[in-house]
């Protein structure tokens, strides 16, 4: 990961708001609304911190069919963040272990849409 990229991810998750965003759709696939719902904050950060998430790759975006019709839902991209500091060389070391697994994902959705 380059040091911008190392940048980014450390700017976003900073930010309490994105933490607990990421948090949410890291347990389940979660729409803009219902991640303002439980956040208890505005529509419009959450969509900021969203675009953030997004920008890190730390979340995706996938169309879910609805009764009003398909609307967009958010997804963690990621399995596990590892940071090492080194502080002799000041060298910060991020390992990040992603789910580029869309067959289970799918599968996730689906049995969800089931329930």
């Amino acid at each position: 990961m380059d040091s911008i990229q190392t940048d980014r991810l450390f700017s976003v998750l900073a930010d309490e708001t994105a933490r607990e965003i990421f948090g949410l759709v890291s347990d389940s696939p979660r729409s803009a609304q219902d991640i303002h719902e439980r956040c208890e904050t505005s529509l419009k950060t959450v969509y900021r911190r969203l675009e953030a998430l997004e920008d890190a790759d730390l979340v995706s975006t996938m169309t879910r069919p609805g009764e009003q019709g398909p609307y967009t839902v958010y997804v963690s991209t990621i399995n596990e963040i590892d940071i090492s500091i080194h502080p002799d060389s000041k060298d910060v070391d991020i390992a990040v272990q992603r789910d580029d697994d869309d067959v289970d994902q799918f599968i996730s959705i689906w049995d969800e849409l089931q329930e």
